[in-house]
């Protein structure tokens, strides 16, 4: 009779050996491990979550920096010229408080000074005249200390305007002074934090329109779909600046580079019998203009080819 065929065993056991997730053991051991393997799931998604979120907040961050112009390290100046801010603001609203009213009229004549704006002028006339009531007031009034010597009725308004001074123009104060931020950016920041955000704009939008002319001379069409040098056209790279001499309108030419209309004709005219220029040797040739003119703006232009 033939024999029965056998299982074969090291089927399974070479499975298992080679591949162990395609044998399922019984028993406890199998429930040991899916104990195990889930909670490390887990906390390894937990982990890569934090890590991308805190990535997110930095780049944020970075950006944040890049954009308010404090990516150079300035970000401990920006924080103290904040607090020199708001202590000149205390300042300034505690004058009416400590002087009684009498000098209500001076933090506003100082805002109106800084700022020069009628509304400014106007609020400081209102308090010097208010001031000037309550002093007519109170001297009017006479001495409480001598028998018949005093009108309470005047006396009660002068008092009454004192303590309105001291409130609204404590109030007023600082509100102005905390409220207004080209005042504070004028006023308040000191000249050399200015100076040095000023630089910091500058030198990136340099390296920027540098970054934009590289990407123009080296890939042309990726150029052309970020519209550098097109600022009348809707974009979001940001190229610094910069002007495409080759398809930038005479309107453009004239707005953003200063040149008249005659100068914007020429490029205009000359660009479409030659086909478009390459550097800004071949514009001066062609356009016919004044060599000095083209030096001048010579950082804003790209030639984008198409």
């Amino acid at each position: 009779m033939p024999r029965a065929p056998q299982c074969q065993r090291p089927a399974p056991r070479c499975a298992a050996a080679c591949c162990p997730g395609s044998h399922r053991p019984s028993g406890p051991s199998h429930l040991t491990v899916r104990q195990h393997s889930i909670p490390s799931l887990s906390a390894l998604s937990v982990h890569w979550g934090g890590l991308i979120a805190r990535g997110g907040v930095v780049e944020r961050r970075n950006r944040m920096l890049q954009t308010s112009g404090l990516a150079d390290g300035s970000w401990p100046r920006a924080t103290a010229t904040r607090n020199r801010g708001r202590l000149r603001a205390l300042w300034w609203a505690s004058v009416p408080v400590w002087s009684i009213g009498m000098l209500s009229f001076v933090p506003f004549f100082r805002r109106a000074i800084a700022t020069r704006r009628a509304r400014d002028w106007g609020s400081a006339l209102v308090y010097f005249a208010a001031t000037i009531v309550e002093i007519v007031l109170v001297a009017v009034a006479g001495d409480p200390s001598k028998p018949g010597g005093s009108n309470h009725t005047l006396g009660d308004l002068g008092g009454g305007l004192a303590l309105l001074l001291m409130g609204v123009g404590g109030v007023h104060a600082w509100v102005a002074y905390r409220g207004t931020r080209e005042f504070a950016a004028a006023a308040i920041s000191s000249p050399r934090d200015s100076n040095r955000s000023i630089v910091a704009a500058a030198t990136e939008a340099a390296k920027r329109r540098s970054e934009g002319r590289q990407i123009a001379e080296t890939n042309p069409i990726l150029a052309r779909d970020l519209r550098i040098g097109r600022p009348d056209l809707p974009r979001g790279f940001d190229d610094g600046g910069l002007i495409d001499v080759n398809h930038a309108s005479a309107a453009l030419l004239m707005q953003v580079l200063g040149w008249t209309a005659d100068e914007a004709g020429k490029v205009v005219e000359a660009r479409e019998r030659a086909g478009g220029f390459q550097s800004v040797a071949e514009l001066t040739a062609y356009a016919e203009i004044d060599p000095r003119r083209v030096d001048s703006v010579a950082d804003l232009l790209v030639f984008c080819r198409f």
